[in-house]
C-alpha cells in the first residue's frame, strides 16, 4: 500500500469531518483552512470518498460534507485504498500482476514486510479512533476545536 500526500490529507480531512457533531455538515472551505490546504485540492480528494460511500455531500445553506458511514466502521486502510486505488504498490510485491524482477529482486521481501506492516496497522485503526485521539490531544491543550471557530478566524486545535 502506498501512502502519499493524498492519503495524508485525505485522512486528516475525513477526521475533521467525522469530528463534527452528528448530522452537522463540514464546509470544505473550513476544512481546507484548518488543514492549511487548497480547497481545490480537497475537492479532488472528496470525490473518491463520496463514490465509496464514506462521505455524503449536503447542499444548500449549512452544506458541506457529512460521514456516509459511521466513523467506527471506517478504517484508515479503507480511506487510503479509496484515494490511492486497490492496486497501489501491490504489483511490486507480487500480489497482482507480475514484476519481471521478482525472481532476482533482493528487496522484494523487504517491500512485502513493509506492505504487511502498513496493512496491519491501517486495517485496524478506525476514523473514530483518530477522532478520539484528536479530541484527547486538544483537551490536553485546553483548546476547544470546531470548524466554526476556523470560519470565524479564531484559534482552533490544529493537527
Amino acid at each position: 500500500m502506498r501512502i502519499t500526500t493524498k492519503s495524508k490529507y485525505g485522512i486528516r480531512m475525513i477526521v475533521e469531518i467525522a469530528a463534527q457533531p452528528e448530522g452537522k455538515a463540514a464546509p470544505l472551505k473550513a476544512v481546507a483552512r484548518k488543514l492549511n490546504a487548497s480547497e481545490k485540492y480537497l475537492e479532488q480528494l472528496v470525490i473518491p470518498l463520496v463514490k465509496a460511500g464514506y462521505l455524503k455531500s449536503v447542499r444548500g445553506a449549512g452544506g458541506g460534507y457529512v460521514m456516509g458511514r459511521p466513523a467506527g466502521e471506517l478504517t484508515a486502510q479503507m480511506v487510503i485504498v479509496a484515494l490511492e486505488g486497490e492496486s497501489s504498490q501491490r504489483a511490486c510485491v507480487g500480489e497482482i500482476g507480475a514484476c519481471q524482477r521478482a525472481s532476482t529482486c533482493a528487496a522484494i521481501g523487504l517491500w512485502r514486510k513493509i506492505n504487511e506492516a502498513i496493512n496491519a496497522v491501517t486495517g485496524t485503526v478506525t476514523i473514530a479512533d483518530l477522532v478520539e485521539e484528536k479530541r484527547r490531544k486538544c483537551d490536553e491543550l485546553g483548546i476547544i476545536d470546531t470548524l466554526d471557530m476556523v470560519l470565524e478566524n479564531k484559534p482552533a486545535c490544529n493537527e
